[in-house]
């Protein structure tokens, strides 16, 4: 442990750079588009100053090393394909070829590994989880209120998204998507057992924020979530009345987001939208290059980046799932993953620093600090 307690001296740079690409959205629509791309950049040449400063990390997974550099030149392949293509105007699109960047730095950065479990005494995780909370209350009073968009923590122009509560991120869904992921690294860092996660008063807030936001993908998300939570506790009662109440009313909702017909609805659009890929050339299927195909996040990084990174990236993610032992870090890469099914929820900011950060945990977890925790999975 006395290499834990050395992180925690040198993780303030890591809780800054969470912190900060939280905001990467805001100062994207109030300030000016390259503010934070300037501020990725910096980010990035701090870490890799300090990476020269520390010495390289001495307990790097050679295999996650290995993966990081191949997933690096397949992003390389696809960037020079798609250079013609993709968007220079917004930040965003830059950052599909930046998850691997990132993932290389913290994978060298001495700290990185332990930054969870340094982590686990402080309140860093609470504040981000309510910073979000407020910002979800903050959208919904904007528009209770009827006050003037100018006032939106994020400007949006499209219609579809005028009326509906954006929270920090642009979009509804990775807001949902970020709040579920904020609370299970509340329950972690809180070392909350399973049972507590479902009783605690965060767990009420954050359903609460749920329902303001009315993210499709976030309630879809949150019940995945308590339906494994409620069969690893064995509550078969509660279990069966669980799904029975959530497919009664997928059958006979007439919610714009939760309902069968809505179901539908994206899944003809998903496969409408696959024809787009289908229709790509063998290389550019393979490596990328092909652009953007609307809000689906799966079939975009199939396009932006080809069938070989996404298999890559896929096998990478599940092998992390697999090998973390804690319920909660697996949760959260999990519906990461999951939600980027209908937006690129894993390749926003401020996720693919978490993204990063869990994977590289899972090559370094031990069983020993999640004893008598309630977290070991």
């Amino acid at each position: 442990m006395n290499v834990v307690k050395q992180a925690e001296k040198n993780q303030p740079l890591l809780c800054w750079m969470i912190f900060t690409f939280m905001f990467f959205n805001v100062l994207n629509n109030h300030v000016n588009h390259f503010v934070p791309l300037l501020l990725a950049i910096m980010f990035c040449l701090i870490l890799s100053i300090r990476i020269l400063l520390l010495s390289i990390n001495k307990s790097i997974n050679i295999n996650l090393l290995l993966c990081t550099f191949f997933l690096l030149i397949l992003v390389f392949i696809s960037g020079l394909r798609a250079i013609n293509s993709a968007p220079t105007s917004h930040f965003g699109g830059l950052f599909y070829f930046s998850f691997p960047i990132f993932l290389l730095l913290l994978v060298l950065f001495p700290q990185s590994p332990y930054f969870f479990r340094s982590a686990v005494k402080s309140k860093f995780w609470m504040i981000i989880f309510l910073i979000n909370c407020l910002a979800v209350v903050y959208g919904k009073l904007i528009l209770l209120f009827n006050i003037n968009h100018a006032y939106r923590l994020v400007n949006m122009t499209d219609r579809s998204s005028f009326n509906g509560i954006l929270g920090l991120y642009g979009d509804a869904s990775v807001a949902s998507t970020l709040l579920i992921v904020f609370w299970l690294l509340v329950c972690y860092s809180r070392r909350f057992s399973l049972k507590d996660s479902l009783k605690s008063w965060i767990h009420v807030v954050l359903i609460l924020c749920l329902l303001c936001v009315h993210a499709g993908t976030g309630i879809f998300v949150y019940a995945m979530i308590l339906l494994y939570i409620l069969s690893r506790l064995r509550k078969w009662g509660i279990l069966f009345f669980a799904m029975s109440f959530m497919v009664l009313t997928l059958i006979f909702s007439h919610d714009s987001k939760f309902s069968m017909d809505y179901a539908i609805y994206m899944l003809n659009l998903f496969w409408e939208r696959a024809s787009r890929y289908t229709s790509l050339g063998v290389m550019s299927q393979l490596f990328g290059g092909g652009g953007m195909i609307g809000d689906e996040g799966w079939l975009t990084i199939l396009a932006v980046n080809g069938l070989v990174y996404f298999s890559s990236m896929t096998a990478l993610v599940f092998y992390a799932i697999i090998k973390n032992r804690s319920i909660y870090l697996k949760l959260a890469i999990f519906s990461l993953y999951v939600s980027s099914f209908h937006y690129t929820v894993m390749f926003w900011p401020v996720s693919q620093i978490i993204f990063s950060l869990i994977i590289i945990d899972s090559f370094n977890s031990r069983a020993d600090f999640f004893k008598n925790n309630g977290q070991l999975a």
